[in-house]
Order: C-alpha cells, then structure tokens, then sequence
C-alpha cells in the first residue's frame, strides 16, 4: 500500500543519490547502488522511471565522471525484469494493485480528457508544496544552471529523482493525500541541491576569502532549513493524532473479535486498523487497493484522483458478514442496494465518545453481533432503503 512507506522510499532515495557519486569507481560500489535502485522498486513501482531517466542520460549526455555505471545500469535492468516476472508468477499482474486501481497508467496517459485534468490538478498540487518550502526548494531549481555546466553524475540522479516525484503527482493528479506521502519524501535531496547551489552562487561572486563563503553558506543553509520546518509545523502530519474513525473501527474490532472466525468475511471503507485488530478475519477491500479482481474490473480512471474501484456486484457476490463505511451513505449504499443490500443485511449507525461508524450486519449474524456493539457503542438502527446518491460519488463503472 502506496503511503506506509514513506520513511522508507525518503531513505532509499536519499542513499542512491550519496551511492551515485562514487558508482563509477569499482564494481563494488555499483552493485550498491544498484541493489538501493531494486529496494526503491520494491518500495515503490514508480522508481523506474528514475532508472529510465538515469539511462537515457547516460546516452545522451558526457558526465565528468571518469566512466559510466554501465555494470549498475545492467544489474538493476536485470533486477526489476526478475521482480516483475517474479510479481506476476504470483499474482497475474506486473503492478501492484494500489497502482492499477489508483492510476490505470496506461488509460490516464493515453486518454487526453483524463490526462490533462490530472495534469492541471497535480500542477496545482505541486505549486502548493513549492509554496509551503520555498525557501529550500529555490536554491535547488537553480542548481540545474551548475548542472548544465558541470555534468556531475550524482547531481543528475538528484534530479532524476526530483523529476520522478513530479511526474508521479501529475499522473495522479496530485494526491488525496498530505505532501507527507507523495512529494515531501524528496525533500532531503532538494536540501542537498539547495546546499550545493548556495555554495556554488557565493563561490561565484568571488567577494569573499573562502572561509567567509563556507561560514556564508552554512549560515544560509542553516537559516533556510529552520525557515522550512518552522513553515512547516503547523501542518498535522508532524503530529500523531488518533483518526476518530479509526479508533472507532479499531473498539469495534475489540468488541466483535472474539463472535468472529477465519470464515468471516468483512468488507470495510478503512482497511487499516481493524484489519491489523482482526488478523484471522478475511478482509474484502471494495475500494480493490488489495482485491485483485476489484482492481482489475473496477471503475475506470476519472480526471481527478481516483479513490479507489467500487466494484458493488462483486463485492455483494461475496456475501460479507459485515460492512463497515465511514463515509457518507450516498457514496455506497444506492449502488449496493441495486443487489439487494437492503434486504439481506440490517444498518446500524454506532457512536461513542470519538465518533462514528455505519455497519451493515447480515441478518442471520444480527441477533449475535449486536449485543456486543452494544457494550462501546450507543447503536440506532437505519433504514437504508431510500437513501440518496452522492452526486460526488459517481463511480463511472461502479454499479456494474
């Protein structure tokens, strides 16, 4: 699941640039560079487009390296070839299912009505976290002139990597997401480029002794840096803050698991903290994040992000103990109600001090499931068969 591992993809990024500016001296040092480039793919399946980058520069350009990672470049070629026939041996496709349900690449590239809203969206998304560090990020758009200039290899792959990040939030018109996930991981490289650029710019000016330009520099870095998180503080992924639904889906869990077995099907909006509470409980993901079937059947892609498949029939075919949603009950229960979700499972909506949640019982489970409910939960039933549609909710192939 794209955003879990956001510490992670920022570590591995961060190592291929340091690994890049010593790759071309010994087979040593290319096979560890090589080896991060296949932990990025692993982490995240966009990375290859940072390989394909770091490729044609490698044809097109005479870097002031005295040769080429030719040897890395084959290693990891080699590498994702094996991991993606690996994946598909298993599981039938080449991408995971995160990236087929959320972009269907192939689709939103090859469609202009879809691309270019995405685009526009992303672009919007990208100046905002511009805007929210710019102080940092500045510096780092002009160290593209030294570029040019000077041809350094692992600048290029700093770049490379920075240009990955942007085409991956105009693909995906952005993100639903805090920058935390999808742009904020480039950061520790953009602090180096900024570094560089600074000292490269006071080198320039050529007014000072060089001991005043290394105090210069680090003084500006310093100032930039503290600038950059103190814009930055006020933003809520610094802090870690209990989502209400999520502690809600979590008590749930609590109260439900010991009624429940390895042959419950449950189907929820959130998957994360009762999946992690219920581990011997089948989880049916309809939004088809995990559900290969669902990701591969599901809705289209629309202009802006997409939020997932909404494969309602499929999921119905199931026949789930359980519903959970924690959205509004016009973006899922008019489509669910077209294979007689009214009629084969009783709603309730439960409450307690930090929330609350909607769950669909299954008439033959209604007797056994609801006491429990009860013990955390103030429970009001709700009669699910007149309930509106969302207009926001217009999954174009959903109801299928």
């Amino acid at each position: 699941m794209m955003g879990l591992e956001t510490g992670l993809y920022s570590l591995l990024l961060l190592l291929l640039y340091l690994t890049a500016k010593r790759s071309s001296k010994s087979l040593r040092n290319q096979f560890i560079f090589s080896a991060i480039g296949l932990l990025l793919f692993l982490t995240r399946p966009e990375s290859v487009l940072i390989l394909v980058i770091i490729f044609l520069g490698l044809i097109i350009i005479n870097f002031d390296d005295n040769e080429p990672p030719t040897a890395a470049l084959s290693i990891l070629i080699v590498g994702i070839m094996l991991i993606s026939l690996l994946r598909y041996s298993v599981f039938g496709v080449y991408l995971p299912n995160s990236v087929i349900s959320k972009s269907l690449l192939i689709e939103s590239i090859s469609n202009l009505n879809i691309l270019l809203p995405r685009i526009l969206y992303g672009s919007y998304y990208i100046a905002l976290w511009l805007l929210s560090s710019l102080f940092l990020t500045l510096p780092a758009i002009l160290d593209i002139r030294f570029f040019l200039r000077e041809r350094s290899f692992n600048i290029f792959v700093a770049n490379s990597i920075i240009l990955t990040g942007i085409l991956a939030a105009l693909i995906n018109s952005g993100d639903w997401m805090p920058f935390s996930r999808l742009l904020t991981p480039y950061l520790p490289i953009i602090t180096i480029l900024s570094a560089i650029s600074l000292n490269r710019f006071v080198q320039e000016i050529k007014w000072f002794p060089r001991i005043a330009i290394n105090l210069i520099t680090f003084t500006a870095a310093v100032l930039i840096g503290a600038y950059s998180l103190w814009m930055l503080l006020p933003i809520s992924y610094f802090k870690y803050e209990q989502w209400p639904e999520g502690k809600c889906y979590e008590d749930a869990g609590n109260l439900l698991k010991p009624y429940l077995n390895e042959t419950t099907i449950i189907a929820p909006e959130g998957i994360g903290t009762i999946g992690y509470k219920l581990k011997e409980t089948t989880i049916l993901d309809f939004f088809g994040l995990t559900e290969p079937y669902i990701a591969k059947k599901g809705t289209l892609p629309r202009a802006v992000f997409n939020m997932g498949k909404h494969h309602y029939e499929y999921t119905m075919r199931k026949q789930p103990d359980l519903f959970f949603f924690h959205s509004d009950l016009g973006n899922h229960i008019p489509y669910l109600n077209k294979w007689e979700y009214s009629t084969k499972y009783t709603t309730y909506n439960i409450t307690n001090e930090y929330g609350e949640l909607t769950v669909g019982i299954k008439n033959s489970l209604d007797s056994l499931l609801v006491p429990p409910l009860q013990k955390g939960f103030d429970v009001q039933q709700i009669n699910t068969k007149n309930i509106i549609r969302n207009p926001a909710a217009d999954w174009p192939l959903g109801e299928k």
